[in-house]
């Protein structure tokens, strides 16, 4: 199994939504990651200033704060970024998202967007076609929790035809979020539409855990390293290094 893995998507900035509530707790969780496998890491807070108070100057603020934490206390071959969690408002998002407003996955042109789970796949459409036009590069994170798009991979492949890249949590892989939701996600690997498996760790215990080191190993095993690398590697250093898909 190939180490050095990166954890795209996870809460682990403390104070600032609903993941990590203090420093203590976001070492514990960085120590379970490293003992994983994961060396790479981009934090993505939720930006949603109608369920969160955190704008990108907050957010980058305590970013800075975290990066001498984990400097005095963490793990000294750890390398972090700054991204966010975007939830996408019709009525506000783009023009954030074209006044250059938003946090990009570690100043790159990448963009994470997240949804209520009961969108619709003209919206999510819509969404990815406006953050292209901003000149960004849209990433959906954890698709398999909308509805437009849980278990239906005519649909996930139109989106990614699109232009979407596709981000899907690892405990969907291991099968922590039911065995429905696991068997939609085997017909996504072995279709190859997986770009993204990550944590969306919030978390140190009991619940939406750092768990990257468990889906790794089961992909590992269960389809061709290459893709595997791809998953957690490759695609991953795509985003950090700004190159195109």
């Amino acid at each position: 199994m190939s180490k050095g893995y990166f954890d795209i998507h996870c809460h682990y900035l403390y104070g600032v939504d609903d993941g990590s509530k203090s420093p203590e707790m976001t070492l514990r969780m960085l120590d379970d990651a490293y003992n994983q496998g994961v060396r790479n890491v981009i934090l993505t807070p939720h930006y949603n200033p109608k369920a969160f108070k955190m704008g990108p100057r907050d957010l980058k603020e305590r970013y800075e704060e975290f990066r001498e934490l984990v400097k005095r206390e963490g793990h000294p071959d750890m390398k972090f970024w700054l991204g966010s969690e975007i939830f996408y408002h019709k009525g506000t998002t783009p023009e954030e998202m074209r006044e250059g407003h938003v946090i990009s996955m570690a100043k790159s042109r990448y963009i994470l967007l997240e949804f209520h789970t009961n969108v619709e796949f003209s919206y999510i459409e819509t969404a990815v076609g406006e953050a292209q036009g901003a000149g960004y590069i849209p990433i959906l994170a954890h698709i398999e929790r909308f509805d437009a798009l849980r278990g239906n991979l005519e649909k996930v492949s139109l989106i990614k035809d699109e232009g979407a890249l596709i981000q899907v949590n690892a405990s969907t892989i291991i099968g922590e979020d039911g065995f429905g939701i696991k068997s939609f996600a085997k017909k996504l690997l072995k279709n190859r539409l997986i770009d993204f498996v990550a944590t969306d760790a919030h978390r140190d215990s009991k619940w939406r855990t750092p768990n990257l080191g468990a889906a790794a190993e089961y992909i590992y095993k269960k389809c061709s390293e290459s893709y595997a690398d791809e998953i957690f590697i490759y695609n991953p250093r795509m985003i950090v290094k700004d190159e195109l898909p």
